[in-house]
């Protein structure tokens, strides 16, 4: 599966060939273009051969390990090999003040919106 890097402050995802929204002020985690998303040592999964095949694969790289941690670049190279031609992946470092990182499995036709914000107070 494709996956694309992006960094932004704050962003939308929707699906225009739907005009459905995924994530706007908040995530809609019912929306029939997200397939699941991480977000750090958290996921969410709409779909259940997804989910399986994480369980699995986080199941067995962690096998024998006392020190259990979230890995990035493991679920990284879990989601490029995972075949599904209808799907791409984001992976989005949001920074500002509340600084995340989260990969969203969605729908090949989502399409991320940065949403630039004026920051300007006051300004004359």
């Amino acid at each position: 599966m494709k996956i694309y890097n992006l960094a932004c402050d704050n962003f939308k995802m929707y699906n225009p060939k739907t005009r459905e929204a995924i994530v706007d002020e908040e995530c809609d985690d019912n929306a029939k273009s997200l397939i699941g998303y991480w977000l750090d040592d958290f996921a969410h999964f709409n779909d259940e051969n997804l989910q399986e095949a994480w369980e699995n694969y986080s199941e067995k790289l962690n096998r024998g390990k006392s020190d259990i941690y979230f890995n990035w670049k493991a679920l990284t190279k879990f989601v490029k090999q995972y075949n599904a031609p209808d799907w791409i992946a984001f992976h989005i470092n949001v920074g500002g003040y509340d600084s995340y990182t989260v990969l969203f499995v969605v729908d090949k036709n989502v399409e991320v919106e940065e949403i630039i914000e004026n920051k300007m107070d006051n300004a004359d």
